[in-house]
């Protein structure tokens, strides 16, 4: 039976302008069985899933009852990598609201590893793809030490608890490999622009339902308990300088809300750049201003400095004049938008970066002197924030930094400096190898964006956070091996 390694599950608005389909492209044999053998078994399994989790559900009343749908999904992720890696991004948009029907068991927490990372990484390796002459190669020289430095951490005897260490190597490694599957996903332009709708579109239900949830805070009907109940997973409707609000929409905290508005704006100005059609391209720019909206409701700070800082630096980089020009109006009006809609309160809430700024400054001065007493640092996971309920005595700090210095000692530290340095020099690297001017345009997006990231944990911890650390590794194999897309429509 021929293989569906090089199918790609794509959302793209039909070619006669109806509705927008989903379906299923590849080449060759592996685009017949996509688009005729694999619809019918797939459907053939979610019905035969469908009747044993009411089964299960009936017998038990539990989460197990989801497992036979999660190991449907896991099948497919395995048998098509690329399938498996797109599904993980879409379901990314919900995976906060499935969280939260299901709290407090922690399962949900599992699903998008389980069901799709996973079983993509093992299909991947089972089909192992070769770097082509113009993919930039992955930077293991700084890679290895970092890794070696986080294995040893978890051993170390100030850990209490077994599964601490095992969490905290998950969020500092477990995506790593995304890198690689990002650098084989896109093959042709068309794949680009496929992949680009498949998760701007579905952003849709997250922009909607954030801005209910902003006008449920502001009429004082949304509160933390009404969303979470007894579920300590985030906080909604704080009242932070002059009214204003963090908001979550279908994520279990705003921090993770904040990182994929981040990774979907960037998206959305990568589409607007490739897409040739005038009605699509108003389609997106409604659904990019809807993000951009979005940013400004969120009442995240992070994003009111990366995201001028990630624009600013694009246009630098820019070879094209329209382009930089274009980049320049887009970003202006967006700052303006969020302004006129929200006023006087976003005014207070970017007023209070300084201060912030000086709360994170006092927690890398507790965590520097951590370090002077425990220089080899106390332990992987030790400071990690998915820990919390698992360790009682875990030290909370809002920062990168700090939290690998804290856990990893100051020579890991200097490791993940020389990582993440290599890393986005990689996707640069891979963006100035892009002979199609509007390819290389967006890589370079996806590189800005993979250098901002890693420059904003300087005041967060956003890479401990789903799905900004799956969205990172992917925009930096993007930008590393978009250097092949070429032809397509």
């Amino acid at each position: 039976m021929t293989s569906t390694s090089d199918s790609i599950i794509r959302l793209v608005p039909a070619t006669d302008g109806r509705v927008a389909s989903l379906v299923a492209v590849g080449g060759g044999a592996a685009s017949r069985e996509a688009g005729s053998e694999l619809p019918i078994r797939l459907a053939v399994a979610m019905a035969t899933a469908a009747f044993a989790g009411t089964i299960v559900w009936h017998a038990t009343g539990t989460v197990l009852a989801f497992v036979p749908f999660g190991g449907v999904l896991a099948w497919l992720s395995w048998r098509d990598w690329r399938a498996g890696l797109v599904g993980s991004l879409i379901y990314s948009s919900v995976a906060g609201a499935v969280i939260i029907w299901l709290a407090p068991s922690p399962w949900p927490h599992f699903i998008g590893d389980l069901a799709f990372i996973y079983p993509a990484y093992v299909g991947f390796l089972s089909r192992p793809l070769r770097r082509k002459a113009a993919q930039v190669a992955f930077p293991w020289f700084a890679t290895v030490p970092f890794v070696l430095i986080v294995l040893l951490e978890s051993m170390n005897p100030q850990i209490d608890s077994a599964l601490v260490p095992l969490l905290g190597i998950k969020v500092w490694l477990s995506y790593v490999p995304v890198f690689f599957l990002g650098r084989a996903l896109i093959r042709t332009r068309r794949d680009l622009r496929g992949l680009l709708w498949a998760l701007l579109t579905t952003s849709l239900p997250a922009t909607l339902y954030g801005l209910y949830e902003f006008r449920l805070a502001q009429l004082g009907e949304l509160t933390e308990g009404t969303k979470y109940g007894t579920f300590a997973g985030g906080y909604i409707a704080s009242q932070v300088d002059a009214g204003y609000f963090r908001i979550s929409s279908l994520f279990s905290s705003s921090t993770q809300f904040d990182g994929y508005l981040f990774f979907t704006a960037v998206v959305g100005a990568a589409l607007l750049l490739l897409e040739d059609r005038r009605r699509r391209r108003w389609l997106a720019m409604a659904l990019l201003v809807l993000v951009a909206i979005n940013v400004g409701v969120t009442g995240d700070r992070k994003l009111y400095l990366t995201l001028p800082f990630a624009a600013l630096l694009f246009t630098l980089l820019e070879r094209n004049r329209r382009r930089r020009v274009v980049a320049q109006i887009a970003t202006g009006t967006m700052i303006a938008l969020a302004f006129l809609v929200l006023g006087a309160p976003l005014v207070l809430r970017v007023r209070s970066i300084r201060a912030v700024y000086e709360d994170r400054v006092q927690y890398a001065s507790g965590a520097f002197e951590t370090a002077l007493a425990h220089p080899l640092g106390i332990g992987t996971g030790q400071a990690t924030d998915g820990t919390r309920y698992l360790n009682p005595n875990r030290i909370f700090l809002e920062t990168l930094p700090s939290k690998t210095v804290m856990e990893l000692g100051v020579l890991g530290l200097v490791a993940l400096i020389l990582f993440y340095g290599a890393v986005a020099r990689a996707s640069f690297k891979g963006a100035r190898r892009c002979s199609d001017s509007e390819v290389r345009s967006v890589a370079t997006l996806f590189a800005v964006f993979v250098l901002a990231v890693m420059l904003s944990s300087l005041y967060g911890y956003q890479m401990d956070l789903d799905p900004l650390n799956v969205d990172t590794w992917l925009a930096a194999g993007l930008a590393a091996g978009l250097a092949v897309a070429k032809g397509g429509v």
